[in-house]
C-alpha cells in the first residue's frame, strides 16, 4: 500500500534521495516516513506544501508559455538544462513540471 508520503513525493517528483536533500535528513529517514515505519513530522509536511505550492504556481506559468508548445520543442527545452533551475531541489522536478504544463496547456500540438 502506498503511503500519503510516498504519493506526495511522486506527486512532486521527488526521488527519496531528491526529498532527502531537499528536506535535510537522512536518505534512510524518508525510507522510513515512506513506508510508514516513522511518522512524519509537520514540519516536513509544511516543507512538502510549500514546495507543491511554488511547484503548482510553476507549472501554472508554464501552461501559459507552453501553449503552442510540441513535445519536440519541450524536448529541445529540456535538453538545453544543465540541472535544476534555481530553487529546485532536482531536474526531474522541473520535467514533471514543464510535462504537466505541455500536457495540459490545451495545445493541439501537445502529441506532435
Amino acid at each position: 500500500m502506498i503511503t500519503l508520503f510516498s504519493a506526495s513525493l511522486r506527486y512532486l517528483g521527488l526521488s527519496q534521495s531528491e526529498a532527502s536533500g531537499m528536506l535535510g535528513i537522512p536518505e534512510q529517514r524518508v525510507k522510513n516516513m515512506a513506508s510508514g515505519r516513522s511518522r512524519v513530522p509537520p514540519g516536513i509536511w509544511a516543507e512538502l506544501s510549500t514546495f507543491a505550492r511554488r511547484r503548482d504556481a510553476e507549472v501554472a506559468k508554464m501552461r501559459t508559455q507552453a501553449a503552442g508548445y510540441t513535445l519536440d520543442d519541450a524536448n529541445f527545452v529540456l535538453s538545453s538544462m544543465d540541472g535544476a533551475p534555481p530553487g529546485f531541489p532536482c531536474a526531474d522536478s522541473y520535467v514533471t513540471m514543464l510535462a504537466a504544463a505541455v500536457l495540459t496547456s490545451g495545445s493541439e500540438n501537445a502529441g506532435a
